[in-house]
Formats: C-alpha cells, sequence, structure tokens
C-alpha cells in the first residue's frame, strides 16, 4: 500500500510541471516534457498503467515515469483532447505508452491506453 503510495506521490510530482515544459526531440514528432493532466487524472490513470504494464509482461513497480506530451491539447474547454507518451522504466526494461485524454464536458476526463 505504502509503495503504491509513494509512487503515485512520486509521479504526481514529475507531473506537476507540466506549465513548465520542455521540448524533447523524438524520432517522429517533438515531444514536450511534462503532462497537461492535473494531478487527480494523473492518479486515476497510474492505475491504468500498472494494469497495461502488468498486460505487458511486467509486474514489478516502475522505478520511474516520464510523462511526455505526444499532441497539443485541441478542442474547446469541456470537450479538450490531448495525447501523452509515458516512458516508464521496469523490469530492467523502457516501456512507452501512449495515453489519450479526452474531457466529457461533464467536469471530469478520461483515458485511455493504446
Amino acid at each position: 500500500m505504502y509503495k503504491k503510495l509513494f509512487l503515485a506521490l512520486a509521479f504526481i510530482s514529475a507531473c506537476s510541471s507540466a506549465q513548465q515544459t520542455t521540448p524533447v526531440s523524438s524520432k517522429q514528432n517533438k515531444l514536450i516534457k511534462g503532462s497537461m493532466a492535473n494531478q487527480k487524472l494523473v492518479r486515476d490513470a497510474m492505475l491504468g498503467m500498472m494494469a497495461k504494464l502488468t498486460s505487458m509482461g511486467c509486474s514489478e513497480k516502475p522505478l520511474g515515469v516520464q510523462p511526455y506530451i505526444a499532441k497539443k491539447v485541441t478542442g474547446k474547454p469541456g470537450s479538450r483532447e490531448w495525447l501523452e507518451m509515458w516512458s516508464v522504466f521496469a523490469c530492467n526494461k523502457e516501456y512507452r505508452m501512449m495515453v489519450q485524454f479526452k474531457e466529457d464536458g461533464k467536469g471530469a476526463a478520461h483515458y485511455t491506453f493504446k
């Protein structure tokens, strides 16, 4: 329980710098280091990330997670969406997970791991 809480807090701390983003080059696009998701959405998405990681054959806790904004926010408030790439370090590997975020117009947002 404490390990999961520590991991979530560490990730939230890393993501809290979303307003202070830094461009990072990649082969296909320019990624921006950080996340546009708020702390609650990040906490929720962390659970999905752990499930996705397990489905990929790794059941160890991640040593680190670095989010990148892969597609900037589009749409108006309440219907915005964006794409992030999360670089997850676990099981002696780096896993790159694409996460689609969408606002639902009712004050909430949802995520989908691709």
